[in-house]
Formats: C-alpha cells, structure tokens, sequence
C-alpha cells in the first residue's frame, strides 16, 4: 500500500501513430496496423513522418455552359483547353492569357469525344455525334465540309499578287480559299470556310483568278543577224550544181549561196544541200529562199540566231494595283527576260516595259505577254465520310479510330500515308472489324502510350507495337497482341501514362500494364471503389505535387460520413492518397506550359476552368485518421490519459484532434503556430479496447509528422 496521503498511479503505456506506411481502405479500421492509415484527404505521404498538405484550387476562367470534358493541346505553339459541354459546344481557354472562345455550335458533338493532336497543328476529334473532324485553332471541319488538305498540282507563273480561290462542283456550298505567292508562283492555299451539304463521292474544282489590271500588250524589237544555213526539207527536181539561192524577206540583206545537186556535171538533178558564201545580216526573221530551174525544193533559212534588243509598249492597260509580269514565249530562242513599271500610283496603268536580258539564239521574235499571273492549278477534295466511333489516336503517323460496324463500335480504321484526310486505300489506309471473343462488346478507348498503340475493350486489353508496309506499299501491316481478355474498361478519360506504365480503371479497381501483364494496383483503395458513382465516368489526370509526380483518378465517392462528392484517388508509384479539390468536379486534365516546363492541373466543376492543385498560399480543408488499435492486448480496456502531436506549419490555424474508440470520439480543437511545434500531451476522456486518432483542420503549409496517446490498462473484456 502507498504510505498515507499519496495516490498510487498505475504505470503508464503509450501507442505512436508514425512511419505511416499507407492508407489502406480495404480493411476496416480496426484491423489496420498501426502504421496504417483509414483515411489520409489533402495530405500527402512525401515519407513516412511527413504528411504535408496539398495545394488548394488556384486561378479560375469561366464560360458560359457547363463543361463535360476536357482536353490539353498545343496548337501552333499556343497551350490551350478543349472543353466540351453538355450542350454540344466546343470551347477553348487559351493557357497563357485565359481567353475564351466557343467555335463549335450547340448540339455538334454527344457529351463524351474523344481528342487527339496532329503535328502541334490541329486537334482530331471522333465523336459519336460529329463523328470524325478536325479544328486548327480557325477553322472546324466534319463531315459535309471541304477537307483543308489543297494539293497544288501546278504553282504558274508571273502573281504579283496572290490570285483569288475559287472551289466549285459537288453538291455542297460555300468553301473558300486564299492563295499566297512567292517568286511570282502560288506556293500554298488555305481554306477559309469548309461549307457544307457536299457529299463523299463529290469531285471538287479548284480555280485561281488572276491579279486585279489588264489590257496592256507590248512586243519585242530583234537585234537581227545572218542566215547560218538552209535546210533542204525535199530537193525537188531538175536543178543544176552551182545554182544561185535567192534570199528574200526577213528584215534583213546580203546573204548569199548556192545548191549542190546529185549530179555535179551539169546535169539537172535534185538538190542535196546548200552552200552560204555571205549570211549577209539584218535578218529578224528568216528570209524566203528559192533556186530557179527546178521545181518542188523546199529550202528553209536557219538564223544564226538573234536576241532581243527592246521592248515596245504597245497598249498601256489600265487597274494594275501591282506592276504585272513579262514573259516571253516562242521564237526559236530562250534567256529574254523583262520587267514592266506602273505609269502611276495603283491601280493604275503599266508605264514601261523595260528588257532585262535579251537571251539568244532567236529565229523569230518571241511573244511578249504581260500577266498578272496564270496557270495555277490545285486539287482540292471533301473531308472523308468514315463510320462513325468516339474514341482515336495517332500513332506512327496514322490515326487510328474506332467505328461502328453493324451498329458494334468494333472496327479499327488507319489513315494512310499522306496525311490525316488520307482513307484512300492506294495509299495504304484500311480498316478490320476486330471478332476477337474477348472484346466482347466494342473498342472503347485507343491510346499512344510509350510506343504502342493500346486497344482496350470492355473485357481486354491489346496493343499494337509496330506498323509497316507491304513491298507495293500500299497495305499497313501489324499484329494485334491481347494482354488480358478478362480486364478492360468502358472509360476511355481514365486510361494514362504514368512512369511509362499504361493505366485505366474499370468498376473493381485501377489496373496497370507491366510488361505484358495487366495488374490490379488499387487494392488500397477497394474500400472506396465500393462506393464509386460510375455514373460519372472515371478520368485520368497527371498532377506535379511537393516536387512529386503522380497520377490521379477522378472519381464521384457515396462518401457514407457525408454526401456523394468528387475526390481524387491519387498515386505517388508507391503509395495512394486522396485529394479533394470541390465537391462537385466533374473533369480534369493535364497541360503543360514551355515557359515554365512544368505540369497544370486542370479541372471544371461546371462552368469553371480551374487550376486545380495551383495555389500554395491557400488554407486547404485535410483529414488523417489512423487505426483503431488495441496494441497487442484485445482483451483488455484502455483508459486514455493524454493525447500529443508534433506538426509544422507555414501559418497559424486550429487544428481538431479526434481520440477515437470503438466507444465513441472526444474531439479536441488545438492551435498551431508557424515553425515546428512538440507540445506537452493535453488530457482527454475517453475508454475502450481499441483506440485511434483523426485529425482535422483546414490549413496551408501544414505537416503532420507523428501522433500519440498516452493510457493506462483498466478491466478485463470492456
């Protein structure tokens, strides 16, 4: 016995809630090590004595209609949001200055498209509505629109100024063009407007106008020269060896000659060939040649070749708003060149033609023409009617989409090799309706990760790991590999790369794809997948958290302590946690910003566009709740003393510590100040066999690195 006056104290014993190894909610609370956390919101396990608070929702961008889904891409250099809404619109937020801009209309696409980037030059879209289309950040194109894609098939010659586009035939209306020139040819044509109504099978066009101005003629003034020679075309009959050529015509005088016949003795005969004793000169054209006593020789004076030596204005014109071309064509010769000048300011008329170089070898003078420009040609087509699907990729320069085939989304289609309007099978584009039993239902999502192209179904998932082309080129070879024939998924959003690891969800956890083996990794987390609202699909994003990469899965949680809500079922590649960013989000993706080289996490709870995860000075709401242990001893009842914790943080607030028994909480509101804080334990109430901690507080800059509860053993049994 104590002497009088003195309390006997039984001896006390302590549990330590640290070295956290993980949350863990397939098992209920009290069966959890004591390592092991039931619920961990908002903080993140950076070690196994540090649980740091996420950032909370940063900037925020606002359109007028409620988002369904997003997308990141890089369109020319530019980052932008692709937001789709349930009422059919497209949108895009630009990343850099947060404009907005709705350029596809209401009831255009279903709720749920798919997107992909061509080239960091346009996004592709396959959607169940729209079916396949495309936007470059201008111009939206589908089905019953002109393709952008105008081959130029002949660049002409002598624009000065970029000739009007006009595209006619087929049964739709109101494509247009512009042209753009460089050396005088047209070097590109982009489309301006795709129209509509045409059909696939509609043949296109495409016609350039010339520069505005017209009306001035000029001609060319020769240097002149000598006959050179005489071509006998036929030698006729009767004539003698020696006779004189006569040389009449052509501008000039003085040449000389005479025949050789086949007979040399003075007897008639048939000419042979011809002798220039003097080509004389002046010649701008050649001069008629005959030879008396015989008939039917055909002599023709060859030139010893001339140039130009001036140009003559002959008609001034009128409406040049540019000085037009000069070009110079037959006669014998090449190498003329010229220019010509305004009279005035345009528009108006040509002023002079001024010769550039004369060129050479002229038997006649060549036509001068004065142009703004011709003989451009182009070829233009429709935008390729395929069967329609909701989900693509591109992969090995190809896009790869999905389409229904007898009302089953289990076809496959490529392009072929020239580009992503290419469904011309010459050019090796095709498609294969995929029977496999283990796709049981459709093609639900296409993705290029790591070097393959992976093709999940709703029961399996396949890959295609390289593509080629046969000898003639015009067949794509591959081989489908099936990984799994029992995994797949139905949500398209929530298959990622993480780590170089391939990851989607389905309704029984997340898999992931090591090698060729398909992988449950969300064991962790079964106790929340139980209690999923799919009618949400599950998606996918990447998110850059305490200097920590990690992927993140977006889900809407039947939370049974408070209402149905968003959360964020997050993985570091070790360990898994929850991050909570509004109750009501229902998208999210990833960008990506040059300037800064990192990672932005993008979400929408409606109308919003936020950076999720962006705002490190924010007070963010966080939960950690331990086990309910009974620290080795299940029999016997526990009296709790005092409880303790050792946290830091980067401003002050309350915390609110919960002392858990299977009996019931008592709930203690402690404050925090800046700097690391191990305060003396404070008492509490509370007994039972089993004994936990949850803590609360909404805070920034806030780590928790360990909790303790100080007890005394009481009765046997409770």
């Amino acid at each position: 016995m104590p002497p009088p006056g003195t309390t006997q104290r039984a001896a006390s014993k302590f549990i330590v809630f640290e070295n956290f190894e993980k949350m863990n909610t397939q098992s209920v609370r009290q069966a959890l090590k004591e390592n092991e956390l039931a619920w961990l919101e908002n903080l993140q396990p950076i070690a196994g004595n540090n649980l740091t608070t996420v950032p909370a929702p940063g900037g925020t961008v606002s359109i007028s209609q409620t988002i369904t889904s997003m997308f990141y891409a890089d369109i020319g250099g530019v980052d932008y949001v692709f937001a789709f809404t349930s009422a059919g619109s497209g949108w895009t937020i630009n990343e850099g200055n947060g404009a907005t801009n709705k350029w596809a209309a209401d009831g255009t696409f279903s709720s749920a498209p798919d997107l992909t980037t061509w080239q960091a030059s346009r996004v592709l879209i396959n959607d169940s509505t729209a079916g396949y289309c495309t936007y470059d950040g201008t111009l939206f194109i589908k089905q019953g629109g002109v393709s952008p894609v105008i081959t130029i098939t002949n660049p002409g010659f002598n624009y000065t100024s970029a000739p009007s586009v006009t595209i006619s035939g087929g049964s739709g209306s109101g494509a247009t063009a512009t042209s753009a020139i460089s050396g005088g040819q047209v070097i590109s044509v982009t489309l301006t407007a795709a129209g509509s109504g045409y059909a696939a099978t509609d043949v296109l066009t495409v016609t350039f106008g010339t520069g505005a101005g017209s009306g001035a003629t000029a001609h060319a003034v020769m240097s002149g020269s000598g006959v050179g020679s005489v071509q006998v075309s036929n030698g006729g009959s009767g004539y003698i060896y020696g006779a004189a050529l006569s040389f009449s015509g052509g501008g000039g005088s003085g040449a000389a000659g005479y025949v050789i016949t086949s007979n040399p003795f003075g007897i008639p005969a048939p000419i042979i060939s011809t002798v220039i004793t003097n080509p004389g000169s002046g010649y701008t054209s050649p001069p008629a040649v005959t030879v008396a006593g015989g008939t039917g020789a055909v002599l023709t004076a060859i030139l010893v070749g001339q140039s130009v030596s001036s140009l003559v204005l002959d008609t001034a014109g009128s409406g040049y708003t540019a000085a037009p071309g000069l070009t110079f064509s037959g006669g014998g010769g090449s190498g003329a060149t010229g220019h010509t000048t305004l009279a005035g300011a345009p528009p108006s008329a040509v002023g002079s033609v001024v010769l550039d170089t004369g060129g050479s070898g002229y038997q006649t003078a060549p036509s001068v023409t004065i142009s703004s420009g011709a003989g451009a040609a182009a070829q233009a087509h429709v935008w390729p009617f395929i069967p329609k699907g909701n989900t693509l990729a591109v992969f090995q320069g190809r896009v790869w989409l999905n389409g229904l085939a007898n009302g089953i989304l289990n076809l496959l289609q490529w392009t072929g090799t020239q580009g992503y309007d290419d469904f011309n099978p010459a050019n090796a584009s095709a498609s294969l309706t995929i029977t496999d039993a283990d796709l049981v239902h459709a093609i639900t999502a296409l993705r290029n990760f790591n070097n393959f192209l992976w093709i999940t179904g709703d029961q399996s998932v396949k890959q295609i790991g390289n593509i080629s082309l046969n000898a003639a080129g015009n067949v794509t070879l591959f081989t489908i590999l099936t990984l799994s024939s029992d995994q797949g998924t139905i949500y398209p959003r929530s298959c990622a790369s993480f780590n170089r690891v391939f990851m989607f969800v389905n309704g029984n956890g997340v898999y992931a794809v090591f090698g060729s083996s398909v992988q449950k990794i969300s064991d962790d987390m079964d106790g929340i997948f139980k209690l999923v609202d799919f009618s949400q699909s599950p998606q996918a994003c990447l998110a850059d958290i305490n200097n920590i990469h990690n992927v993140m899965f977006l889900v809407r949680y039947k939370d049974p302590l408070s209402t149905t809500r968003s959360i964020l079922l997050t993985f570091t590649g070790k360990k898994w946690f929850v991050v909570a960013q509004g109750n009501s989000l229902k998208t999210v993706t990833t960008t990506s910003v040059l300037a800064g080289g990192a990672l932005k996490t993008i979400g929408s709870s409606g109308t919003d566009v936020t950076q999720i995860l962006g705002d490190a000075t924010t007070a963010v709401a966080f939960k950690a709740q331990t086990s309910l242990t009974h620290h080795g001893n299940f029999v016997q009842r526990k009296k709790i003393i005092r409880t303790g914790f050792a946290v830091t943080a980067s401003g002050s607030g309350t915390i609110n510590i919960s002392v858990d028994t299977e009996n019931g909480s008592q709930v203690y509101s402690k404050s925090v100040v800046s700097g690391f804080q191990f305060p003396p334990g404070f008492s509490v109430d509370g007994a039972g066999r089993l004994i936990g901690i949850t803590v609360t507080g909404t805070l920034n800059g806030f780590t928790m690195t360990g909790l303790g509860v100080e007890f005394q053993d009481s009765a046997l049994w409770g």
